[in-house]
């Protein structure tokens, strides 16, 4: 609702980064990354996400800026909100004690079905898996690593103990068990290759490549069309949508994004308008083709507008001020590079750019100014005061290399 993120974070986070407002500093794009950190890579600046469960809690996140390095890898600079949702230690100990008692039943030889029925319990059964599965049907992602170490161990026909997880308590009881077996020839090598093409597109190598791609496109091609007769090796896949508005998802159309996001992109497009790159939730690059826009019955953006234009002005004057705290620290690098060891003095980068001043309040929605005159002049060199060099004495241990 317009709320300052790392205020709240500050406030509501159960995360290790809370006091710095979760603050994850800037993450490139790479094979390393945890599941709950990928979507981070389908957002925009500005872009607010969430719940994302993980081991850690539930995840929201806010993407303050986004950039390319000097890989070409995309980066993204980030905040999140970490919960971690506990039970009432009563509630967890009746939970556990229930358990237990059904545990006790199902080893004197009561059949789970029986058990889960007079308990209002449900019964799941799982897909087939290994101890190399990252996923089993109807355990959640945080417990399946406990999961299947201890239903591993069991025989078939035989029911576990009480298999204790971060989000769920179970009793596991192997239906089947499936031998070993060498996998033919030509399965194992479409495994492989598909293993392969998953590394390599994970690679920085091919990631720059893409990028390589995005810029050709940008600046070759002005429709789909173009994209594929420009570059024919790309294959390029068409879809057209539905018309969809900001709460509606167009998965069921096979286009891997919701409607708040694309809408975000195009919202001042018209028809025949080329915009890209729009990432997928599959980190798969986009390109987009307005074919149409239709007047949604109700409210108009007009009419909502006199109520956005204050918090519009307010998040521009706020991008501004991190862009001139960004350029400043570039200033420092520069000046460590050459001349000498820096110390950097946060306080005194906040005062120097007057981010140590509480935030002027953003004007009546009435009397707002309209985005162009919203963001001040960048200042120039000059007007950055020097940091103070530190020179060392004779007695001093000569400066790191940087």
């Amino acid at each position: 609702a317009g709320e300052d993120f790392a205020e709240l974070a500050k406030k509501n986070s159960q995360g290790l980064d809370a006091d710095t407002g979760g603050d994850l500093e800037w993450i490139a794009e790479s094979p390393a990354l945890r599941e709950h950190e990928k979507p981070l890579f389908e957002m925009q600046a500005g872009e607010i996400r969430g719940p994302i469960e993980s081991f850690f809690g539930i995840h929201i996140y806010k993407v303050e800026e986004t950039r390319q390095n000097e890989q070409g890898v995309r980066e993204v600079h980030a905040r999140q909100i970490v919960i971690r949702p506990e039970l009432p230690e009563a509630e967890r100990t009746a939970l556990e004690e229930r358990a237990k008692a059904l545990a006790a039943k199902a080893a004197a030889g009561m059949d789970l079905l029986t058990l889960a029925a007079g308990d209002g319990l449900e019964v799941k059964r799982s897909d087939s898996f290994s101890n190399l599965s990252q996923k089993i049907e109807g355990v959640g992602d945080a417990d399946v690593m406990a999961f299947r170490t201890e239903a591993l161990k069991l025989e078939q026909g035989k029911v576990s103990g009480v298999i204790s997880g971060a989000q769920g308590l179970y009793l596991a009881q192997i239906a089947e068990i499936t031998p070993s077996a060498q996998q033919s020839f030509d399965a194992a090598r479409e495994d492989v290759k598909q293993a392969a093409i998953r590394a390599h597109k994970a690679t920085p190598e091919y990631l720059q490549r893409v990028n390589e791609y995005i810029g050709k496109i940008l600046a070759q091609a002005k429709n789909i069309e173009d994209m594929k007769t420009l570059f024919p090796e790309l294959e390029v896949e068409v879809k057209q949508s539905d018309s969809f508005g900001l709460n509606d998802m167009l998965f069921n159309q096979g286009i891997l994004m919701d409607g708040r996001t694309l809408l975000s992109r195009i919202v001042n497009k018209n028809a025949g308008d080329f915009v890209g790159p729009i990432y997928d939730l599959l980190r798969v690059p986009n390109f987009v083709e307005v074919v149409e826009r239709v007047t949604p019955e109700g409210e108009t953006w007009e009419q909502q507008y006199t109520t956005e234009k204050a918090k519009i002005r307010s998040d521009l004057i706020n991008l501004r001020h991190q862009e001139n705290q960004r350029d400043y620290l570039n200033y420092l690098q520069t000046k460590f590079a050459k001349d000498a060891l820096v110390q950097q003095d946060d306080q005194a980068i906040y005062a120097i750019l007057g981010l140590d001043k509480p935030a002027q309040t953003a004007a009546p929605a009435d009397s707002a100014a309209t985005p162009s005159e919203a963001a001040p002049e960048p200042a120039v060199a000059s007007d950055v005061a020097t940091p103070v060099i530190e020179t060392p004495t004779a007695d001093s241990p000569a400066p790191a290399t940087p």
